[in-house]
């Protein structure tokens, strides 16, 4: 009894004075009790963990391959002198050639050790059984350059065999000898300019110590072939040098500058480095932002969870807390105990999760492969600061989940220790609680609506951005709203389970209906999941009949000769000229891209072969003609823009509008042509001949070609196939075969996307099964009850089943429709961008319905087959 008496008197001083050290004990026996309803939330902090280092990861890595590349690319480079920019600024800058004679004169300024030549440009190799290496279209680009050998400016070493001596010889990078089976001596053919060129290995050569450079399929030539093959005979694009002091480069630079004349620029290597860099930091800055962009919807999925069970686990402590605070405990400190639980099991989630971050960049770039993405090869990077930024997330991620529970727990009054059991806390529709939930979930709702729908009338700088925004307001507020959805939801689907299923339906259908809340923030996580699945399926259907209609209605031409091309490399253009002399021919016209200043704007520019384009193009009405008034084409003083382009720059037909090319002479060229270009938008056009007048050497993207009168389509199609059988890289359909391939483009980064979001999934499946596990840790008496009146234990594994595709269901519904609407926004959003068919293609989303059920079902299997096995007499005791 003295015990007795005296104990409230110890605890109360315990909790008073002892403070942290309390918190602390409590804290570690609250996750002894609870280590196995938290294992879950644990898995689910670790998944998303280690997608997120498993990103950052492979983005550093990435970004080291690129930044080790350039590097590597210029070591030794002290100096390097090109021409001035023609236009643009720093990477963007595009420049002329620099002549040859030119390293000679920089090679005789005192204090230059070493100064060379340096061509670059597009050459794809090809084995001598077909084999065409570096892909274009996976994001590889093959490089061709000249063969420096002077190992204080060029990081390749033969390995084997020697340097290229003459017109058909060719180095190649080791990976590509290993890949296409081949050795010194062996025949190779070489994609350049020119078309298909048959070479012999000299030499295999390794970058530094490495098989290639990085990834990029590299063809070394002599001087002069190079030129010949790569660029412009007697030019370099920069001459780089290598001095006897380093320390002088500004003295020495000063020194050639006076020695090669003004119309130069001396730059140093380490600038060339840092341009190249900033280049690829644009070409995969979208990568990046995609790849982190997954890495917080796995943690938000997550963050779903965590949410879940610790409300679960606190109502199911309710006595618990309660008893505590009767005995002296402050709310700070039961505060206290619940987040510093929630702390315990983030960082050590989070820890284990970064142990696997590795694994999942590996992962991850395998995944890239499969789908025909290649990206770059190097040593896995794993830096500090990603480590600390992945572990930081996690934690505070867990810590924000958990304090919404552990704010509840903390106002726990000491009386609800007389309670038998633990109780949802909100009745949607009635409380002052739930009509604040209606209010906020409706405002953010219709917040999110109207910024998307301010984005739909083009406001802001950046419609597509407030679409994206007012997207996600809109998830947050129906996520808001799922309590109050939950419960109707549940009664509409539960009826007729009821009916169909009996018993099990209809404790199913209650066991769904009793707690709405849980019920929704557990289908919250699946919400995310299959309304993004549903938005992409949309989005990509739609771009896939917007790109067919495009094509259907915008190509009038017969056959097209594609060659996979993005703008660098392609088709020589000598096949134009074949194939204009076949008789099955009736009009031919490539497709090239470049780049050039447009009175005072840096533009992309496309060449034409003018005097047939329009006649293989559909490009609406015209106001004067592509191909001019004596039929030979734009010329050399003209250009063709589109109707949009026009209206804003204020041009018309007879407008002279002064343009840059690469040479940097200005030019001034007559509007001939405003089309409508209802279908294909294309950038201000001008005859290829005019490029090439400016030292280029351009490659087409595409032919287009025109059947003769008379000439059936594959008649044409055979003619044309003949002809381009040589270039391996040369793809020929029809129109209809060239419209079901440019919708095809979108169909390995859907793959990857979906691949993506099915990590997602998988966590909200986590998320389901651990929801019901605890929900039957919660209705232990109620199960035993029902064991024991004459339920069988088939008919508790079926409820908890059907409790879950109650669940799953509701999810897949709200994410449904969010997903629609979301798609249907987007594709409104980039009608501009030429996407103008909405497409809802109802059997992916019939499959996306049936894996989320499956889904459900899946959850359930191991909180099923638990209930059903629970013992009825120590149930009945719970």
């Amino acid at each position: 009894m003295t015990v007795h008496d005296n104990t409230p008197d110890i605890v109360d001083r315990t909790y008073r004075v002892g403070g942290a050290a309390t918190t602390i004990t409590t804290t570690l026996r609250g996750l002894r009790g609870q280590s196995r309803r938290l294992a879950t939330t644990a898995l689910a902090v670790m998944l998303g963990v280690a997608f997120t280092a498993g990103t950052l990861v492979l983005t550093d890595t990435l970004r080291e391959s690129f930044d080790g590349m350039h590097v590597d690319a210029h070591a030794g480079v002290d100096l390097a002198v090109r021409a001035p920019a023609s236009f643009g600024d720093g990477p963007d800058a595009v420049r002329d050639r620099v002549d040859a004679e030119l390293t000679a004169a920089v090679a005789a300024v005192d204090g230059v050790a070493a100064a060379a030549g340096r061509t670059s440009g597009w050459a794809q190799l090809s084995g001598p059984d077909g084999t065409l290496l570096g892909d274009i279209a996976s994001g590889v680009d093959p490089i061709g350059e000249n063969w420096i050998g002077d190992e204080r400016l060029d990081p390749w070493r033969i390995v084997d065999g020697s340097p290229p001596a003459s017109a058909n010889e060719v180095v190649i990078d080791r990976a590509a000898a290993t890949t296409l089976a081949v050795a010194v001596g062996d025949p190779v053919d070489v994609l350049a300019l020119g078309g298909r060129h048959a070479m012999t290995i000299s030499g295999i050569a390794t970058f530094g110590d490495n098989d290639d450079r990085f990834g990029t399929v590299t063809v070394m030539f002599d001087e002069a072939t190079a030129q010949h093959l790569l660029g412009e005979r007697g030019r370099h694009d920069v001459v780089v040098v290598a001095l006897e002091e380093p320390a002088a480069a500004d003295v020495v630079a000063d020194d050639i500058r006076r020695s090669v004349g003004a119309a130069h620029e001396v730059v140093t290597g380490a600038t060339l480095v840092d341009e190249a860099r900033a280049v690829h930091l644009q070409d995969w800055g979208f990568f990046d932002t995609v790849m982190k962009g997954f890495a917080v919807i796995a943690l938000v999925v997550g963050g779903f969870i965590i949410f879940n069970t610790f409300s679960i686990t606190v109502a199911q402590r309710t006595r618990e807390f309660a008893m505590l605070r009767a005995i002296g405990a402050g709310r700070g400190q039961v505060l206290g105990s619940v987040l510093t639980e929630s702390m315990a099991v983030g960082v050590l989630a989070s820890l284990v999760g970064l142990g696997g971050g590795v694994g999942v960049s590996a992962g991850l770039r395998s995944l890239f492969t499969v789908f025909g993405l290649e990206l770059p090869d190097g040593g896995v990077v794993v830096r500090q600061g990603s480590l600390v930024t992945a572990f930081a997330v996690g934690v505070a991620i867990t810590a924000l989940s958990a304090l919404v529970p552990a704010l509840r727990a903390a106002r726990t009054a000491p009386i609800a220790a007389m309670r038998e059991s633990a109780i949802e806390t909100s009745t949607p529709g009635g409380s002052a609680g739930s009509r604040t939930r209606i209010a906020t979930g409706s405002a953010v709702t219709l917040a999110g609506a109207g910024a998307m729908a301010s984005g739909l009338a083009g406001a802001g700088d950046d419609p597509i951005v407030l679409v994206g925004l007012g997207g996600l307001a809109v998830f947050g507020g129906v996520a808001a709203l799922g309590p109050v959805l939950a419960r109707p939801f549940g009664r509409l689907v539960g009826g007729p389970i009821a009916s169909i299923r009996g018993v099990p339906g209809q404790l199913a259908r209650d066991n769904a209906t009793r707690s709405p809340k849980r019920t929704a923030s557990t289908a919250a996580a699946l919400m995310i999941g299959v309304g993004l699945v549903g938005f992409i399926t949309i989005l990509a259907a739609s771009i896939k009949a917007s790109i067919d209609e495009m094509v259907t209605a915008g190509v009038s031409a017969d056959i097209v000769v594609e060659s996979g091309s993005f703008g660098f490399g392609g088709l020589d253009r000598s096949l134009v000229t074949e194939l204009r002399s076949l008789p099955e021919v009736a009009a031919v016209s490539g497709s090239t891209l470049a780049s050039a200043e447009i009175d005072g704007e840096v533009s992309e520019i496309i060449g034409i072969d003018s005097a047939d384009y329009g006649r293989l193009i559909d490009l609406g009405s015209t106001e004067g003609s592509l191909a001019g008034p004596d039929g030979t084409g734009l010329g050399l003083d003209r250009m063709a823009v589109n109707a949009d382009t026009a209206a804003e720059r204020g041009w018309s037909v007879g407008s002279d509008v002064p343009v840059t090319l690469a040479d940097g002479a200005v030019r001034t060229l007559t509007i001939g042509a405003v089309v409508e270009d209802p279908y294909i938008g294309v950038p201000p056009m001008v005859d290829t001949a005019l490029l090439e007048s400016a030292g280029l050497r351009p490659f087409d993207i595409q032919v287009f070609v025109a059947a003769a009168d008379g000439v059936d389509r594959d008649t044409v199609l055979a003619a044309v196939a003949s002809v381009a059988e040589r270039l391996p890289n040369a793809a020929v359909y029809d129109r209809a075969a060239f419209a079901e391939d440019r919708a095809g483009l979108v169909d390995p980064l859907l793959g990857v996307v979906y691949a993506l979001l099915a990590f997602a999934v998988l966590i909200a499946t986590l998320g389901i099964a651990n929801t019901l596990a605890l929900s039957i840790m919660e209705r232990t008496r109620e199960i035993g009850v029902l064991r024991a009146i004459g339920a069988t234990r088939a008919q508790v594994r079926a409820a908890v089943r059907w409790e879950s595709v109650m669940i799953a269901g509701f999810g897949t519904a709200l994410g449904l429709v969010i997903g629609a609407g979301f798609g249907w926004a987007v594709v409104r959003a980039l009608e501009t961008e030429g996407i103008t068919r909405l497409v809802v293609p109802t059997v992916p989303l019939a499959i996306v319905v049936a894996i989320a059920v499956a889904t459900g079902v899946g959850a359930a299997v191991l909180p099923a087959r638990r209930a059903a096995r629970l013992d009825v007499l120590e149930a009945l005791r719970s």
